[in-house]
């Protein structure tokens, strides 16, 4: 077998995989329930944001509220992808400004205030 003796040896295989055979795969139920608890605490931010403005600046101090949230979360997750947190904050919100700025015109056109 030539392309076995040209590989590398599988004890280094082994070792280089880093013991991924041993890993353990999430139950579905683990996975609902981590998903649950991070969309609650993701909604904490913009629920404080709403009891800390009085009813008419409300949306727009939710909205504020939730684009910095966005823009630091953004800045600390840039380093895990190799990214330049200034460039991922700011394409990161101005994402994010689109899609607040598209529920507030679906509102509109429909008659609904989303906040």
């Amino acid at each position: 077998m030539v392309h076995r003796r040209a590989g590398p040896r599988d004890d280094l295989v082994a070792a280089a995989a880093g013991g991924l055979g041993d890993y353990r795969a999430a139950t579905p139920l683990q996975v609902a329930a981590t998903s649950a608890g991070t969309f609650a605490c993701g909604a904490l931010l913009p629920l404080a944001a709403a009891s800390a403005f009085h009813l008419g600046a409300m949306p727009l101090g939710i909205a504020l509220v939730s684009l910095a949230a966005v823009a630091a979360l953004a800045a600390c997750g840039a380093p895990a992808g190799a990214g330049r947190p200034g460039a991922f904050a700011l394409r990161t919100t101005t994402w994010a400004a689109a899609g607040f700025a598209g529920a507030f015109a679906a509102g509109r056109i429909v008659g609904t205030m989303l906040v």
